[in-house]
């Protein structure tokens, strides 16, 4: 049985003291998908598994797929850390200009991404993702 405590106070103490009576994880309010997700995730290998249907030797198709933009996750903590972002604060329209162009981009790196994959264009594939990466790694 796994067992996650949730709680209003962000206090170690008060999490350490739910820890000794047994809970697994503890998460706060407000509870956020992305938090909830995480925790399961740590946790999955002490979840009931999934039965799946045994493979067979003409299933081994791999499907790449994009999610919608609505379904992403990130949260407004990780934006509100973004040293670029910060230093931005004051000028609204940099700002707004510099999230569209870091949409467009990687936008344009998915699309990419998947085509260099699927065409086992390994080398392109390789430079997309260190472009990514680099993008990523400025914000």
């Amino acid at each position: 049985t796994l067992l996650f405590a949730y709680t209003a106070d962000v206090f170690r103490e008060a999490h350490d003291s739910f820890i000794e009576a047994g809970a697994d994880h503890v998460l706060t309010k407000p509870l956020q998908h992305e938090s909830f997700s995480d925790a399961l995730k740590q946790f999955a290998a002490r979840l009931e598994p999934k039965q799946n249907p045994p493979l067979t030797s003409d299933s081994n198709v791999l499907q790449l797929q994009r999610k919608p933009i609505e379904n992403l996750r990130l949260t407004e903590e990780e934006l509100s850390r973004s040293g670029m972002f910060t230093s931005l604060r004051d000028e609204p329209e940099a700002l707004d200009e510099l999230l569209k162009s870091i949409i467009v981009d990687f936008e344009t790196s998915v699309d990419e991404l998947i085509e260099y994959f699927m065409a086992e264009d390994f080398a392109s594939l390789e430079l997309t993702l260190h472009k990514t990466k680099g993008m990523a790694l400025n914000l």
